[in-house]
């Protein structure tokens, strides 16, 4: 011992000098578990690589880097018992020899459960190709038949007597190496002692917190490319066990999911029925649009722009004149609905295809379910691009989109150059020019998918000192009653959202991508109607305002006559209508529908779910409105009426029959999809999808084919003319 205390003295002597006694054997011990857990990682590559799709050495160093942040958050909290205790004099392994065995043995036993918890971990993806998390604790649902199947599959005997031996090799390296008994150097004073405590726990700090930004290193971070195994090399198996604890739940029933498929089958139009497996599976028909060569496809979502907020949509003020104009010039839905509120809800929503139907938390923050057969796989040869002004950590939303979109590259805070403007990053009018800079410099390279989320329409309503050309308005008290604000930063928060929107498009205008790009334009979320006047007194009694946003297709070359549609239709349904429109095939797994495809326009509805409180579900058509709880139908109202409040359930008894039971089967199917919806885009599958061939023509939409639909049962679709008239 006297010559490990030596070797440490003068070999590590400057450690003490700076940190202390205990800063030293700290620094030491986390060194110790990094380099243990960096090896079971690299033991994890050596033995599973081959699982990857995606060859890729870029991915893989990005892997191991954020896996090593994960580590070292799981190295801090193992550190933290003894960070605690050795502050007391009798706990402290750098003064005493029996404190120091102590924690040897306990460090020893901790790293014997962490290789215990790899082999389990290796096991367990060798089997199920996933990283163990908390759904294996369902195997101690019959304990003694999974004890039976460890005991008669695995060397248990073996293991344990190597463990054991691990963890006594693991507590000699530590009480030789790491808890030796030093003298505190006699320079250690107040100064060195104050810069020592303040580096450490600013180290301690930065490295549970585990990035220099607004949100905190999150599980969603490993999910940063649609392959699995590079996916699954990021990760650390006791993180990611008690990221995915709060989520083991699977509320589905198959039983109720089958009890509605039929409904639920013919609402999406499957063909190869099977109740029995669950298929809903169908192919995206194309919609007979032509064009000389593929589009780009640009999709703005505007966060919060509620439908009774737009002008064009009849706000009685000139609150979003921008907006409006892109409105009248393209194919407007007036009754688009999201399922729910929220933005993470909606994002999800809109990339799955699956309502959020989850009560605690959104679907985007559960990391077994991460993986969605999205509809975006439709464009696996595009450029993707997804902007968003502040952190994709936000709500966990980076997993749903750098893990299902192929090849999308996320630019959000800390890659613009513009300043940051409060606490959703920069502004949505730094947002929108940056975001063209990118699309005008990528001339002559493939066509492009790009999303691109604002958050400035958002409490604080921070307006930036670089406004361009906007002016601040201002309403009486009187005023912001009458037309649903609740306050004048409110007011102008929305109409410098819409001016920014107007940026967008007068700098798109003189791109030269414009003319070839399908520009698509809905809200994240509705807001509360506030009892603003011109609301009608339907909407305003059962609140769907809440949920009604504004969606609008715009093609300048391509699209045909603006119209303003006022059939109903919801967010699952934007992506398999946007791949229709630019003439991509897809295999469609989702809840969303093409919107332009007539075959289902005996069947328009949109499903709500209110997630606070006791959730509540309902489904809206033309005339009638159910909903209740999920166990409980409580009526049929007709929202348009003059007397929305009274339930009709007994008047319509087939209507209401026929709506409750398509209500019932879209939320179980939603609950069952959520987990039973993988992407497919890595599977040898998809190199069965080939894309439609396009036809080298612009000119008007053709008519559909024939599809078997009695045109006398189409609702009229009004143009623009017509509506103005």
């Amino acid at each position: 011992m006297a010559d490990s205390t030596a070797s440490m003295q003068s070999g590590r002597g400057w450690l003490s000098a700076w940190l202390g006694l205990r800063g030293a054997l700290l620094i030491r011990l986390s060194l110790s578990l990094m380099v243990f857990l960096t090896l079971m990682r690299g033991v994890f590559f050596y033995l599973f690589q081959s699982h990857s799709t995606q060859w890729n050495l870029e991915n893989f160093a990005k892997a191991f880097y954020l896996g090593a942040k994960f580590d070292f958050r799981v190295t801090l909290v193992a550190l933290l018992p003894l960070i605690l205790m050795m502050w007391w004099p009798w706990a402290n392994p750098a003064k005493r020899a029996q404190a120091a065995n102590s924690w040897a043995l306990f460090y020893a036993f901790l790293a014997s459960f962490l290789l215990a918890v790899f082999f389990i971990d290796l096991g367990y993806y060798n089997y199920l190709h996933s990283r163990v998390n908390a759904t294996g604790l369902d195997f101690f649902n019959d304990p003694v038949i999974s004890l039976q199947m460890v005991w008669q599959s695995y060397p248990v005997i073996l293991a344990s007597l190597g463990l054991m031996g691990f963890g006594a090799l693991t507590y000699f390296f530590l009480r030789n190496w790491v808890f030796v008994l030093l003298e505190e150097p006699r320079t250690f004073g107040w100064p060195r002692r104050s810069f020592a405590i303040l580096f450490l726990s600013l180290g301690f700090l930065l490295g549970v917190h585990g990035k220099l930004s607004q949100y905190p290193l999150r599980w969603s971070e490993a999910f940063f490319t649609t392959d699995h195994f590079t996916s699954a090399l990021a990760l650390n198996p006791i993180h990611y066990f008690i990221d995915t604890l709060r989520s083991r739940e699977r509320t589905y029933d198959k039983q109720k999911v089958r009890e509605y498929y039929y409904e639920v089958a013919r609402y999406l139009g499957v063909e190869d029925l099977d109740s029995e497996k669950l298929n809903f599976a169908r192919p995206i028909q194309p919609t007979p649009l032509e064009f000389d060569r593929q589009p780009n496809v640009v999709i703005i979502i505007m966060e919060s722009l509620a439908s009774y907020k737009t002008g064009f949509l009849g706000h009685p003020l000139d609150v979003t004149p921008n907006f409006d104009e892109i409105a009248s010039r393209g194919i407007t839905f007036s009754e688009f609905y999201v399922p729910s509120e929220g933005t993470a809800r909606s994002i999800f929503g809109f990339i799955s295809g699956i309502p959020d139907v989850t009560q605690r938390r959104t679907s985007s923050r559960n990391p077994l379910i991460v993986s969605q057969n999205t509809v975006a796989n439709a464009f696996s040869d595009y450029d993707s691009y997804y902007f968003i002004g502040g952190s994709a950590n936000w709500g966990n939303i980076r997993g749903i989109i750098t893990h299902n979109i192929p090849g999308v590259n996320l630019i959000e805070e800390g890659a613009f150059e513009s300043p940051r403007t409060d606490v959703w990053g920069i502004s949505d009018l730094h947002l929108f020019r940056e975001a063209h800079q990118v699309l005008e410099s990528r001339q002559g390279r493939r066509p492009f998918f790009t999303i691109i989320q604002t958050a400035g329409f958002h409490r604080p309503y921070t307006i930036p000192q670089d406004r361009g050309q906007f002016e601040v308005g201002e309403l009486t008290a009187e005023e912001i009653a009458r037309y649903g604000f609740v306050s004048n930063d409110e007011y102008n928060s929305l109409r410098f959202s819409d001016y920014s929107l107007g940026e967008f498009f007068r700098l798109a205008r003189e791109s030269s991508y414009y003319d070839n790009t399908l520009f698509v334009i809905f809200g994240d979320h509705g807001l509360p109607d506030y009892q603003a006047e011109h609301v009608s007194v339907g909407r305003r009694h059962h609140l769907l305002e809440r949920f009604r946003v504004p969606l609008i297709f715009y093609g300048p070359n391509f699209l045909p006559e603006t119209q303003k549609i006022e059939k109903l239709a919801t967010s699952p349904d934007i992506l398999p209508t946007v791949a229709a429109l630019v003439n991509r095939t897809h295999i469609n797994t989702t809840l969303g529908r093409n919107l332009f495809d007539p075959k289902y326009d005996d069947q328009r509805y949109a499903f709500t779910f209110v997630y606070y409180g006791p959730p509540h579900i309902g489904l809206l058509d033309d005339d009638f409105y159910v909903f209740g709880d999920p166990n409980n139908i409580e009526g049929l109202y007709a929202w348009r009426s003059e007397e929305p409040e009274r339930n009709l359930k007994d008047q319509f008894p087939d209507r209401f029959e026929e709506m409750s039971r398509l209500t019932l089967g879209l939320y179980e199917t939603s609950k069952f999809m959520l987990y039973n919806n993988p992407n497919i885009l890595p599977d040898e599958r998809l190199s069965k999808i080939q894309p439609s061939r396009p036809v080298h023509h612009i000119g008007p939409l053709p008519a559909p084919p024939d599809l078997g639909v009695d045109p006398s049962q189409v609702p009229k679709q009004d143009t623009m003319q017509e509506h103005y008239n």
